[in-house]
């Protein structure tokens, strides 16, 4: 003999059984682009290359920044945010590859790169002459290789 529930779904209206399915199709598919769009990573973008950052936008994040991982996937870095343009030092403290740093105005263009810059170099800073709101760390020749260069303008 059936359960109640079971009873109560066959002798549901042919019309709510039909209503019902299409609303579980449609919260099937909001879930799913809910989560396609939470999970897209934010990216940086010049002269035809892209690439997908981390942010780093609270003083922890940007305190602790890329220290401390084993190596950055090819095409990723790291966006450090600031409330404000500022003459912003970064050391390669717990490093244990070489990055490409680049310093950008409140406007996305670059006002300082340090290229190659080694975890042997730390505890040396490295800092922009000229006020930067972002700072772009990049696995060592990536600005070379995308052809980054100072007063360029860069999209995110």
């Amino acid at each position: 003999m059936p359960s109640n529930a079971t009873a109560k779904i066959k002798s549901a209206p042919r019309s709510f059984k039909i209503l019902s399915g299409t609303v579980c199709v449609a919260l099937v598919i909001a879930a799913a682009s809910f989560v396609i769009l939470r999970n897209q990573q934010p990216s940086v973008r010049i002269n035809g290359h892209r690439y997908t950052v981390r942010i780093a936008d609270t003083a922890a994040l940007r305190t602790k920044g890329l220290s401390g991982t084993p190596s950055l996937p090819k095409n990723e870095g790291m966006l450090f945010v600031f409330s404000e343009a500022s003459r912003s030092c970064f050391w390669m403290k717990d490093m244990h590859y070489s990055l490409d740093m680049i310093w950008l105005d409140a406007n996305k263009k670059i006002v300082y790169m340090a290229q190659n810059v080694t975890p042997q170099s730390f505890p040396d800073s490295f800092c922009a002459s000229t006020p930067a709101q972002y700072v772009l760390e990049l696995n060592a020749g990536e600005a070379k290789h995308s052809g980054m260069r100072v007063s360029q303008q860069l999209s995110f």
